[in-house]
């Protein structure tokens, strides 16, 4: 392993409908809408190591090193009592623990 940070979190949304919507700061350019942990996974592996080669410079060889770390915060919308304006508002009712997945 090299000297290099090979650990990424992936800022994960679950909504109420099972829709996870993945987003991350360390990696850039991650956008994902899925369906399912399952597809989630399955996408991470496929894409990740992609964009961590193109735009990181990480080396293919370094790939195998590479840790996901996933933040998974359960997303609902619930209405904010106001006596002007009753709108959605998003709002973070649960953290879980963040799996890690190896790429």
């Amino acid at each position: 392993m090299t000297d290099r940070n090979l650990r990424f979190t992936v800022d994960v949304l679950l909504f109420e409908d099972g829709t996870l919507v993945a987003t991350s700061k360390d990696i850039s350019g991650l956008v994902l809408e899925v369906n399912s942990f399952d597809e989630l996974r399955e996408e991470l592996l496929t894409i990740c190591p992609i964009l961590l080669i193109e735009n990181h410079g990480i080396k293919k060889s370094e790939i195998q090193n590479v840790l996901i770390c996933a933040d998974v915060r359960r997303e609902d919308i619930k209405k904010i009592p106001d006596s002007e304006q009753n709108y959605p508002a998003l709002v973070v009712q649960e953290n879980f623990e963040p799996p890690m997945i190896h790429v």
